[in-house]
């Protein structure tokens, strides 16, 4: 076999480049010169140019020059050199039968077949070939490559064999008329000519670079409507993929089978935009092969792949726009046991004074040991285009493997960049402080309680539907709620609503409870007996209503630690106005408790219930034994007092002494002005010394008198540091620090 030449462009020799259509098409390469010769090499290495093809029936039989048609199409085919003017012939001067030319007939399983003169007319690119007794398209035959067929396969009949078959002509030539080499094909025939008659005016790499960018704008259309409606299933939440996903959407009754939900919800919003009018989409459906329609999953999980680096492009360009930024990182194990890292930053807008808060992604970890998340990070900051040296502030939970002293990935990070403080999440701290109170036994166990019974009616559709019909059959009920809530396992603060919800609805519960208990059901019974006797226990009762009154303070603190734009300050600031409250609360226990234990009175008397003491004895270690004349001093020595005390505690551990080394700046803030003197705050400031423009004590001094005295006569003082921070001018303190502090 002879060695195999290079693809050479039919008409166009460039110097070698490669263009690869995103369509299917094949490679092309080209050789360039600043001229073109008179003469111009035509290669396509799937015409007649091994031996086996030379002598197959196809090749040109041995006849006499008179003998053969002038300009036949087979001509055209062979491996020879072709000049300029020859390509013209062949695209403009190609031979064409008489009408009275007499085709051959071929037998087609029973019948007889042949070549119709009409075709010719039809379709402007056919040519007939009498030297090999078929048809050919005359634009493929000079332009098309190898390789352009269905999953790069080599070109077959029309292109570099005869079509001798013609039962289904008219569909093989519009099929062959949509193909992607055919349109391609066509397009460089016409610029051919174009070019030939204005004498060669336009250089051929011009001629190339318009079509290719024909071709890109083509693509794209093909592509926005694919991109569109992913990125529509996105943004509401719907999968792609469907359980099966089968045929070609150019076919209606595929597209049919769409819209009616038998596949996914891409394939059915594509089929909706085809039935819609969206000839674009219909077309690429059309003429694209089946490995390259552009919706398959691996092309789906790509196109999500590249919208979100361009997300994560946009948010990593406009935070180093701002320069500082924090970093939030929580790790959990997913539905698939596979652990992994949510990655999150948090920066000043300055634009707009705003805190934004932005998810750069997942990262998927091996070890969860403190060097390998800190190894982990770095490298996910570095491959989004964050430096560490702008890294001002850590956000983790408190866990041993995050917020340790020595290895942990606070320590680890703060060894690489000193200015980057650690802060435990405030409302993770929160939830650790009312965990730790509702230890109390009498609390842990109304808690348990709570939980059981309403997981006892979600369980089972009867049940609720019993609860449901007791909460309606009262006239006076002013309730709208219906079911009982179940208790987050995890957010003890959204424990709230669940424990109100039980105590509105408390009585209606009792009533369904002793109505199920007598079900022919063994053992919705029993468990109904048994919740109804612990439900109505006074201690219980007053284990639900402390619970509830104190939970109603700490709520609106969770809420606001949870919003974006809170600061360090601000936040600080809340907890130790909550706890201010819990502490007057404490101090007048006996009055606050005398209407607890009035509100609870009132409940026993509605569901019957006893207010009665325990047993005391004189000795006992496994319960609260204490000494009291009534229930109602038992109870407060016993639930209230306990529960107080213990939510004081946990606050002034984990909140007082957050960093204590920058928390003098929050005396920037106008409303802080009397919290801290000159020298603390400047001794704070001098920290980020390499974020100010000088470290000169006696101006940075003069800066913070002339930023009092900016303040000294408004009457409305800002209370946070975002807020300050549009005040801020050239002659006030240095908006680093506040942008540092707000973070």
């Amino acid at each position: 076999m002879s060695e195999k030449r290079p693809n050479v462009f039919s008409v166009f020799n460039f110097k070698k480049s490669k263009v690869e259509s995103v369509d299917g098409c094949s490679n092309i390469e080209i050789k360039k010169d600043s001229l073109l010769p008179d003469s111009i090499e035509v290669d396509n290495p799937n015409l007649l140019k091994n031996e086996t093809l030379k002598s197959s029936s196809l090749s040109m039989p041995a006849m006499t020059e008179n003998e053969i048609y002038k300009n036949d199409i087979a001509c055209f085919i062979m491996n020879r050199t072709l000049k300029k003017s020859e390509i013209v012939d062949c695209l403009k001067h190609i031979w064409i039968p008489p009408l009275d030319f007499n085709f051959p007939e071929n037998i087609e399983g029973k019948q007889k077949r042949k070549f119709q003169h009409k075709y010719l007319t039809q379709y402007s690119w056919l040519a007939y070939s009498d030297i090999h007794k078929g048809a050919y398209c005359k634009f493929c035959v000079l332009f098309a490559f190898s390789g352009g067929g269905i999953g790069r396969q080599n070109l077959g009949k029309l292109v570099t064999a005869p079509m001798l078959k013609f039962k289904d002509a008219k569909n093989d030539f519009n099929k062959h008329s949509k193909t992607e080499y055919h349109l391609l094909s066509v397009q460089r025939a016409n610029d051919f000519l174009i070019n030939f008659e204005s004498g060669f005016e336009k250089t051929v790499d011009v001629l190339f670079d318009k079509h290719l960018q024909q071709t890109i704008e083509s693509n794209k259309k093909r592509l926005i409507p694919i991109v569109k409606t992913i990125l529509f299933c996105a943004r509401n939440n719907l999968p792609l993929r469907g359980h099966r996903e089968t045929g070609s959407l150019s076919l209606e009754s595929v597209r049919s089978s769409c819209i009616v939900g038998e596949q996914g919800v891409l394939r059915a919003l594509l089929a909706f935009r085809v039935d819609s009018g969206d000839t674009e989409l219909q077309r690429h459906f059309e003429t694209s092969p089946k490995n390259c329609t552009m919706i398959s999953p691996k092309v789906q999980n790509e196109i999500i792949d590249v919208i979100g680096d361009v997300i994560v492009g946009k948010i990593v360009e406009r935070v180093k726009q701002f320069r500082f930024f924090s970093l939030l990182c929580d790790e959990t194990t997913d539905i698939s046991t596979t652990e992994q890292m949510t990655v999150c930053i948090r920066y000043v807008d300055t634009s707009s004074w705003i805190l934004r808060e932005d998810f750069l992604g997942f990262v998927k970890m091996t070890s969860t040991t403190g060097l390998a998340i800190k190894d982990a990070i770095l490298i996910k900051l570095k491959e989004v285009g964050l430096s560490i040296d702008n890294l001002r502030g850590q956000g983790y939970d408190g866990g041993a493997n995050m917020s340790g002293k020595h290895n942990a990935v606070q320590s680890l990070i703060l060894n690489e960049q000193p200015l980057a403080f650690y802060t435990h999440c405030f409302s993770h701290s929160l939830n650790l402080c009312l965990s730790k109170a509702c230890n109390v036994s009498p609390i842990k166990n109304m808690m348990g309680i709570v939980s059981s019974i309403a997981a006892f009616f979600s369980a089972s559709a009867k049940r609720s539907d019993k609860l449901k019909s007791v909460i309606l059959s009262d006239s006076n009920n002013s309730q709208k709620k219906e079911k009982l809530k179940t208790l987050c396992e995890t957010r003890w603060i959204e424990r709230h609503d669940a424990l109100i919800t039980f105590k509105q609805l408390y009585v209606y519960v009792v009533h369904a409870l002793e109505d199920i208990s007598h079900d022919p059901n063994p053992e919705s019974s029993c468990k109904a007996a048994l919740y109804l006797n612990s439900v109505t226990k006074i201690d219980f009762l007053v284990a639900l209503e402390v619970t509830v009154t104190c939970f109603a303070y700490t709520l609106q603190l969770s809420i606001s630690l949870q919003s974006k734009q809170q600061d360090i300050s601000k936040a600080l600031s809340d907890v130790m106005v909550i706890r201010s409250a819990l502490e007057e609360l404490r101090e007048g226990a006996d009055g606050h408790f005398k209407q607890i234990f009035k509100d609870v009175s009132d409940i026993a008397n509605l569901a019957n219930v006893e207010i009665c003491m325990p047993r005391i004895c004189g000795r006992q270690t496994q319960r609260i034994n204490v000494n009291s004349k009534d229930p109602e001093t038992y109870f407060k020595v016993s639930v209230f007092l306990p529960f107080l005390d213990f939510i004081l505690q946990e606050l002034d551990a984990r909140f007082n002494q957050r960093l204590s080394d920058i928390i003098p700046l929050q005396g920037l803030i106008p409303s802080n002005f009397g919290m801290y003197d000159d020298e603390t705050i400047l001794k704070a400031a001098s920290i980020y010394a390499q974020d100010l423009s000088t470290d000169d004590n006696s101006i940075l001094k003069a800066e913070l008198r002339i930023w009092r005295h900016q303040w000294k006569n408004k009457q409305i003082k800002t209370d946070s540091a975002i807020d300050t921070l549009p005040h801020c001018t050239t002659a006030a303190p240095r908006r680093m620090q506040l942008e540092d502090w707000s973070k």
